[in-house]
């Protein structure tokens, strides 16, 4: 994402306030980090891209999901935390972000995750809020609307990921800057 943030941070300085400009500055300093908290345990089986559109239901009420091309091992709040950012304007997602995040927790330990507090899965969420959607936005934000098949996609996804990165105020869990890894 490194090399796409020169071409964002001049496309999107008119969009975004200075605080997520500074975030993102922050993130793309810190991605090699945010990757590496995000493979460590507890794992799970990650679909990598679910939205709305990658999802579905089978007769019966079965859930089905398509678009499979980013499955990974991760830490499953990083499905939850793009589907919220994809899904749902920012409104929307400050009502139902926190009782998101406590269910999901509550499923975790009723399902045998011990030792995974429920500060540790805020912390997470808030780290993976800068992974995936901040790889979208890089990559959605900097491609040219004559090029996008939705020209209004980055306009609505950008702000949203960038609002859940300072509403969960995710910056404060990256390393100092003495500490940042490039």
């Amino acid at each position: 994402i490194a090399g796409h943030w020169p071409d964002f941070k001049s496309k999107w300085a008119s969009v975004l306030s200075t605080r997520s400009l500074m975030d993102g500055e922050k993130i793309v300093n810190n991605f090699r980090f945010i990757q590496n908290h995000l493979s460590s345990p507890p794992f799970t089986f990650l679909h990598g891209d679910v939205k709305p559109a990658n999802m579905f239901m089978l007769k019966g009420n079965i859930p089905a999901f398509i678009d499979w091309q980013y499955t990974k091992i991760g830490k499953g709040v990083c499905d939850i935390v793009f589907f919220l950012i994809e899904g749902y304007p920012e409104s929307v997602q400050r009502e139902l972000e926190g009782k998101v995040r406590t269910y999901y927790h509550e499923c975790l330990v009723e399902f045998g995750v011990k030792d995974y507090t429920m500060e540790m899965c805020e912390r997470d969420w808030a780290i993976a809020c800068m992974y995936f959607p901040i790889y979208v936005a890089m990559w959605f934000g900097t491609v040219p609307d004559e090029l996008l098949v939705d020209v209004m996609f980055p306009r609505r996804f950008v702000p949203r990921a960038f609002d859940a990165i300072e509403r969960n105020n995710a910056t404060s869990y990256l390393p100092k800057k003495n500490q940042e890894h490039k």
